[in-house]
């Protein structure tokens, strides 16, 4: 029946519930089942979500209804930039719901933008089922995807050096480190991309210098 149903679905049958609200009648590790009007709605969610709600309390969530010919699946989260990324992920070849959220689960999605942003796959590949060379594919597939579609994320910050602060930190540098690199950037310095470049050449530079002052000792 699920199989025919999906068939019968229109094409923008994935906007066609776009948030529920109801009381939660049951939570399991990264599901809730929300009672809306005495139907029980499946929920799959992010990790974080249960620890923060109990059984009984209300609760709205924005969602995303996955459709396939054997599966109807409905995708809850608390926040809009949450779905929006989920659902710019699932444009990548290869990456369904699943996976999707795997990826949300290990980073939100600012700190996931300026990690792609920055030609960074490290975070990536914390995924279960992600190796380095698909994490570096998904990667270069939602670079070209984030100032289209993604604009809000990509513009955040106060300052392009306070993203390049954010992006080293991603890569593993302390926020000292980082800090302390993207003060010696130029102001006129505005591109992120060649921000975290130059950052990462001072840094590289400090670490040389720091070696052969110990060489010497």
């Amino acid at each position: 029946m699920h199989a025919l149903y999906a068939l019968m679905l229109p094409a923008y049958a994935v906007f066609m519930i776009d948030s529920l609200t109801g009381t939660v009648a049951e939570v399991g590790t990264d599901f809730l089942v929300l009672d809306v009007g005495g139907v029980g709605y499946h929920l799959t969610v992010l990790p974080s979500v249960p620890g923060t709600v109990k059984t009984g309390e209300r609760l709205m969530l924005l969602t995303h209804l996955h459709v396939r010919e054997d599966e109807l699946s409905l995708y809850g989260f608390a926040t809009d930039e949450e779905r929006r990324f989920f659902r710019l992920l699932l444009t990548v070849p290869g990456i369904g719901p699943r996976t999707a959220m795997s990826i949300l689960a290990v980073a939100p999605p600012d700190i996931l933008v300026r990690a792609v942003t920055a030609d960074d796959a490290t975070l990536l590949t914390k995924v279960s089922g992600i190796g380095r060379k698909t994490a570096e594919r998904v990667v270069t597939e939602l670079k070209a995807r984030l100032e289209r579609d993604y604009p809000t994320v990509v513009g955040r910050g106060a300052t392009p050096h306070g993203d390049v602060i954010e992006a080293l930190v991603v890569l593993g540098y302390t926020r000292a480190q980082a800090r302390e690199a993207a003060r010696k950037l130029p102001t006129e310095l505005t591109d992120l991309e060649n921000g975290v470049r130059a950052a990462l050449q001072l840094l590289g530079t400090r670490a040389v210098r720091q070696h052969r002052a110990s060489d010497t000792e």
